[in-house]
């Protein structure tokens, strides 16, 4: 039957050898994960234990699907459930983007001060990975769970509640739009201490060198600041017999932290990302990151994101490697079921919406980038450019503040190279693609300044979207070495049997 877990006078965890543990499958693919992972578990506390112990598992509900049955996301039998059994163990729950119910994840946070999101970071030999150093990278990560955005604190746009509070802020002597959403940013000293508090503990508990306060304070002087100031304060008032300074280890210890010492220093969010991403960031193997908004490195919503455009990228591929006859409609029929599974639709892709509407308005192929910023650029086929090349070559003039009459190329340069690729080559095809695009723009750069800048540009264009409304095998070779993903519709530009 399963011996609840207790606690000690000194708030210490009993665990007896077959702990109750309520566990919530979860929405969508949630039960899937569970039914794949608690075996896991359960042959690693069997393997870890001689068999001697195990987990009996409670299974409870929340999230959508219970709403959806009961009227209840959270019901009161698994509120009294993991108050009573301490340790629950759940699966992803649905979160609406933008509209619908609040996270229930951020509800159940909430309801019980779970105010620590603790993720340990490390690299699994032979898994690829983005970073330099892979092998390097063996941080915790702390992150704060009931305040800053994830209070949940905000009112849309229109509302009675919205217009009040920009009243307040303007009778304050600050300016917001009119008409806008408004959302409260709150960050406490409490709230900051008592995280900070903890990852210094874990850095002593584990002996780690270094617990790094990850910020925007350089924009957010009081919240994001607040949290830095804070985190520093609790380090020398708590702890300060074992903890010190990155600036004290510089000055007083020629960058060499005394042995026993606890390093305490902080990091702008976007340097943190640089030198995660740039090279290895680490004095140490085990750095460690504090963030009150480190969502920025782990969160959910983004890795999420993630995932649904690798999800519809993949979906493309499988419908366009279907129509160039190099597979059958079954990896795109399976993909589609999954798509349909999580709610995925283009609209979760902009870039393919544009392309298509550009295509539409036109009459002919066309191609859509989305930029760094989030604004999206359109090309279109004309006489002289693919839409693939056209876009790109837009985008390089928005990148680089060019104005969008200018011809980076010159006709003249690019009339030669068509009739080469026609009479000579054998092309049926004048137009020129990205790759010979970039040569001529290459070559132009020589001699033309605007050439010049908007060659620098392309490294800005590494890891954005892009959509073509045709297949071509070569742009998409140009897109990807790029480094810009790229998704294509499944049809060519003209109906002829062969294509190249």
């Amino acid at each position: 039957m399963g011996t609840a877990i207790t606690v000690d006078a000194k708030g210490k965890f009993i665990i007896p050898d077959d702990p109750i543990i309520p566990c919530i499958a979860g929405d969508g693919i949630g039960p899937d994960i569970w039914n794949a992972g608690k075996p896991v578990l359960d042959c690693a506390v069997a393997k870890a234990y001689g068999g001697r112990r195990r987990i009996e598992w409670l299974p409870v509900r929340a999230g959508e699907d219970c709403w959806k049955e009961t009227g209840e996301f959270v019901p009161e039998a698994t509120k009294e459930a993991i108050t009573k059994y301490r340790v629950a163990i759940k699966g992803p729950l649905s979160t609406p983007v933008g509209k619908g119910f609040r996270s229930v994840n951020v509800m159940l946070r909430q309801m019980y001060d779970l105010y620590a999101c603790v993720r340990p970071v490390s690299h699994i030999p032979g898994v690829p990975s983005p970073v330099i150093h892979p092998d390097d990278v063996n941080m915790v990560i702390f992150r704060e769970n009931t305040e800053d955005l994830y209070a949940g604190v905000e009112w849309d746009h229109g509302t009675p509640e919205a217009e009040r509070v920009i009243a307040l802020i303007k009778e304050l002597g600050k300016n917001v739009r009119p008409h806008s959403a408004i959302g409260i940013k709150p960050i406490s000293e409490f709230g900051s201490k008592r995280l900070v508090r903890m990852a210094i503990q874990y850095a002593i508990d584990h002996k780690l060198p270094n617990v790094t306060l990850v910020h925007k304070g350089n924009i957010m002087k009081f919240t994001e600041g607040g949290f830095r100031r804070w985190g520093y304060e609790v380090a020398a008032e708590e702890f300060g017999d074992v903890t010190i300074t990155e600036e004290e280890v510089t000055k007083n210890f020629g960058g060499k932290a005394p042995e026993g010492k606890i390093v305490i220093k902080d990091r702008i969010t976007d340097a943190m990302f640089q030198q995660i991403l740039g090279r290895c960031p680490y004095q140490s193997p085990t750095d460690m990151g504090v963030n009150m908004a480190g969502n920025c490195i782990t969160d959910d919503e983004v890795c999420c994101e993630a995932s649904r455009q690798e999800i519809i990228r993949r979906y493309y591929a499988a419908m366009c490697s279907a129509r160039q006859g190099m597979s059958d409609s079954r990896p795109a029929e399976k993909i589609k079921l999954l798509i349909n599974q999580l709610g995925i639709t283009v609209k979760d892709r902009p870039v393919i919406d544009a392309a298509v509407a550009r295509a539409e308005q036109t009459g002919e192929p066309a191609a859509a980038i989305q930029l760094p910023d989030g604004e999206i650029v359109t090309g279109k086929t004309t006489k002289l450019l693919g839409a693939s090349a056209a876009v790109l070559l837009n985008a390089l003039k928005r990148l680089g503040g060019i104005q969008k009459d200018m011809h980076l190329i010159s006709p003249i340069v690019i009339e030669p190279i068509q009739d080469l690729k026609v009479n000579h080559l054998g092309n049926h095809n004048p137009r020129l693609h990205m790759d010979e695009v970039l040569i001529a723009l290459s070559i132009s750069a020589a001699t033309n300044p605007t050439a010049e800048v908007a060659m620098r540009q392309l490294d800005k264009l590494r890891g954005c979207e892009a959509h073509s409304t045709v297949i071509s095998g070569v742009d998409s070779s140009t897109f990807r070495k790029l480094g810009i993903n790229v998704t294509c519709e499944p049809k060519y530009q003209t109906k002829k049997l062969y294509h190249k």
